[in-house]
This record gives structure tokens, C-alpha cells and sequence, in this order.
């Protein structure tokens, strides 16, 4: 699409090359941090577009045995996303430096897999290349719009504040919950008692579940369930356990990256779900978030009818972004 590329170089590069440039990046994710990703998942590739000595765009790869790519599973905005040069320029660079990108990388990875499937980071809605471009099978590329719900400059607000834009419906349960006294609060967790509890929430709402799905489900909350334990920074748990047999009975996961808390489980036990314990765990995880100075929560993931429901009874804005695949 794009004939002059002379000034331009894309090529593989290294995970220390990767950090540097996410660690500057201003779209930076939890999701597209290069030492997140490199735990996640083993065979994976980092390719960075050059215009002369600046690093211009970065787009990391997840791809199988047979060289399909695909997206990690509870992973979001996994595709490319671009250095601080790009917010510097003109508007009307940025169209053009962005089409000459983009047909760079996807004509490499034309040669390089079998597909291409990725999703952009939500500050992207620009998908005019995409729709122009044909793949090597003179095939357009397949454009689905997708969702997610967040919370924006929770810095700037206070625990009154934040409830108040609460449903009406969650600041009564959430009312029950603090009046309650068959819970409490707890920092400790077990790796299995999570993955019990995330099997027991996923198969009730899913009793058709793919289990090679599961099992890759499984293999990432113990990865994430480390970070928690070595890595505080990166990963949070917040939860609530029965008083009397101290089991768990309300979890929140979230992941951590610069300014933004990404939602990555919400698990609650069905016999508990009436008392409001999980609207007073989400506040718990909105509150840890401000005092890590996190500035955005997003719930990531609002693309059900009841999912969105349930995510915009806590005050979230939808969040679009668009995820692209190849024939």
C-alpha cells in the first residue's frame, strides 16, 4: 500500500529492547508489558519499526506450534502501540507515519504466520489501513468492535465520591455487606483455593467449557498467583473469607501497569452473592488502586449483555477498542 519506505527498517528485537521501549511508551499495558507477556507465554516474538534511529512502534506476538498467532487469554489491547515520537507530530504525519507502519509490519507478518490476530490499544480507532488492505489471499481484514468499562481519574476522587456514582442497587448491597459480620477481610491466599474458586464461577456460568481452554485458563492464574507473591506491584489480590471456616469466598484480581488497574478476575462463591460481598470487595480493589496512585480501573471485558450490566452498576464508561484478524 504504502511505496516509500525507505527511511523505515522493521525487525525482530529482544525483550530488554522491548522494556525500554514499553517502560517510555505513553499506551503502555499490563497486557503488552514485555516481562508480563515473556512469563505468560514462551514462544513469542517482539518486532519494532525504526524511522531512522528512533523507535517508532512496537507489536508483540504470541503464536502456537503451527505459527498461527493469537491473543493470551485474559488479555486485552494485545497488539502494537507506539512511542512518545508519534504524539509529537502533526496529525497529518501521524496518518501517514501510521499507514507506513502498519503496512510494514503486516506485510512482514504476511510471510512470518499463518494470521494475523491482534487487538488495539483503545486510544486507536483510526482503522482506515485495515479496511484498505487486502491479506496475501486478497482478503480483507475481519474488524470487530469490542468493549470494556472503566472507572477514569479515580485519583481525583474520594471513597464518597466513588460510591455515590455507584447503582443504586450496588450501594445497597454494599450498605448489607459493611453491616455484615459473617465475613472479613483477608490478604492471604492459596493458589489452589483460587483456582477452585475460579473453576467452581466458571463452570457454573459455562458447564459446556472447552477444557483445553480451562486448563490454559488454570496454567495463567498460577503464573499470575507468583506475580502476586514476588511481583506486588504488577498483581493484587483483594478478598473476603467465611468467618466461621475461614474459606474464601469473595477474590479480585487486578494488574497493575503505570497508571491503570485492569481487572482480571472477579470471583465470588454463588451461596454468598446475595450479601453484597462482592460489591464490597470491588470497592476494596478501587481504594488499593488509588493508593497506588493508579489514575484509571478498567474492568476489562463488556461485551455481554450481563457482564456490561453488572461493570457499569460501579459508575464505568464503555471503553471501545477494535480487535483485527486475518482469514
Amino acid at each position: 500500500m504504502i511505496s516509500d519506505n525507505s527511511n523505515f527498517k522493521i525487525e525482530k528485537t529482544n525483550i530488554k529492547t522491548a522494556q525500554e521501549f514499553w517502560d517510555s511508551s505513553p499506551e503502555a499495558t499490563f497486557f503488552t508489558n514485555p516481562f508480563v507477556i515473556s512469563k505468560i507465554e514462551k514462544n513469542l516474538d517482539f518486532w519494532i519499526v525504526q524511522k531512522g534511529n528512533e523507535n517508532i512502534c512496537l507489536w508483540p506476538i504470541c503464536k502456537n506450534s503451527e505459527n498461527r498467532t493469537f491473543i493470551p487469554v485474559f488479555f486485552y489491547y494485545f497488539g502494537p502501540f507506539w512511542s512518545n515520537y508519534y504524539y509529537k507530530i502533526s496529525n497529518h504525519s501521524k496518518f501517514l507515519l501510521q499507514l507506513k507502519v502498519l503496512d510494514l509490519f503486516v506485510n512482514r507478518f504476511e510471510k512470518s504466520y499463518k494470521n494475523i490476530s491482534t487487538q488495539l490499544h483503545y486510544l486507536h480507532h483510526d482503522l482506515r489501513y485495515f479496511i484498505w488492505k487486502k491479506n496475501k489471499k486478497n482478503n480483507y481484514f475481519s474488524i470487530y468492535p469490542k468493549y470494556s468499562a472503566s472507572i477514569t481519574e479515580i485519583d481525583k476522587k474520594n471513597e464518597k465520591e466513588i460510591i455515590s456514582n455507584f447503582s443504586e442497587l450496588r450501594r445497597r448491597m454494599l450498605k448489607k455487606s459493611i453491616k455484615s459480620n459473617i465475613f472479613e477481610k483477608t490478604k492471604e491466599f492459596e493458589k489452589k483455593e483460587v483456582i477452585d474458586l475460579y473453576k467452581d464461577t466458571i463452570i457454573r456460568k459455562n458447564p459446556k467449557i472447552n477444557k483445553k481452554h480451562l486448563n490454559d485458563a488454570l496454567e495463567k492464574i498460577s503464573i499470575f498467583f507468583s506475580f502476586f507473591k514476588k511481583e506486588k506491584n504488577l498483581i493484587s489480590f483483594n478478598g473476603y473469607r467465611n468467618k466461621k471456616n475461614q474459606k474464601l469466598i469473595s477474590l479480585i484480581m487486578l494488574g497493575h501497569t503505570k497508571s491503570i488497574s485492569n481487572l482480571i478476575l472477579n470471583l465470588s462463591h454463588k451461596d454468598w452473592q446475595k450479601t453484597g460481598i462482592t460489591s464490597l470487595t470491588m470497592l476494596d480493589s478501587i481504594k488499593l488502586s488509588q493508593e497506588m496512585n493508579m489514575k484509571d480501573f478498567d474492568f476489562n471485558g463488556a461485551n455481554s449483555f450481563v457482564g456490561s450490566d453488572d461493570k457499569h452498576h460501579y459508575g464505568s464508561n464503555y471503553r471501545m477498542y477494535f480487535e483485527i484478524n486475518s482469514n
